[in-house]
């Protein structure tokens, strides 16, 4: 190679390495990251503060959830409903200016199955689609800083669902499909109740069945309360 074709290459590689930084991802933290500019860039969200906390009924857990959306500080997330399993909470919630799903948080039932959960009982962002399809308010986020809704709409991402359903759960069907940044939550039932959740990514129609969450109990919505 000559002189000047690797001075020229080493001028693409710094350009290449310098574009990098500028396009790599500056992650907000949740209690920053809502639309409308009501919230700063910085800081970081505040985790209740007991590392072992765990919820045995409904009551215990929603106290919970809202001293999580207390520590947040962020005035445009609300709780949208309470979903409990066998082993654990589920706890949705909702970006109140769009009225789509932000985010999901477990908490575990003392003695839940170490194997699944992480067994320190801390109350955290749920595992899966919540966290790496999220392009609002997960690492997913860089990617999209203005566009946050994908390419499937609702209808379609139900026939994709159903689609699975179909070859993996016979006699399963699609109940509710709601819309989060990045993919659609959707729960299933089966014989007449719920029977799990999964989700189907808004830009590839890939699916991830919630394994981890079984043994369906009850439903509490807080929306709009």
């Amino acid at each position: 190679m000559s002189k000047k074709n690797e001075r020229f290459g080493g001028v693409v590689v710094a350009f290449i390495a310098i574009l990098a930084l500028l396009l790599a991802p500056s992650f907000l933290p949740i209690s920053c990251a809502a639309a409308a500019g009501t919230c700063s860039t910085g800081g970081s969200v505040s985790i209740p503060s007991n590392p072992t906390q765990t919820a045995s009924t409904m009551g215990e857990a929603v106290g919970i959830a809202q001293d999580y959306l207390k520590a947040l500080n962020n005035p445009n997330l609300a709780i949208d409903e309470v979903i409990e399993f066998r082993e654990n909470f589920e706890v949705i919630y909702a970006d109140t200016i769009t009225g789509i799903g932000a985010f999901a948080i477990t908490i575990l039932k003392p003695g839940a199955d170490p194997l699944v959960f992480d067994p320190s009982g801390y109350p955290k962002p749920e595992q899966g689609p919540y966290s790496i399809w999220n392009t609002r308010f997960g690492p997913a986020s860089f990617a999209s800083r203005q566009v946050y809704n994908g390419i499937v709409d609702a209808n379609t991402a139900e026939a994709v669902a159903q689609g699975y359903l179909d070859q993996n759960i016979p006699g399963a069907k699609v109940r509710d499909v709601h819309p989060f940044y990045g993919f659609f939550s959707v729960k299933i039932v089966k014989d007449g109740t719920v029977y799990g959740i999964m989700s189907v990514n808004a830009y590839t129609r890939a699916v991830i069945y919630h394994d981890w969450q079984i043994g369906y109990v009850q439903t509490i919505v807080l929306r709009n309360k």
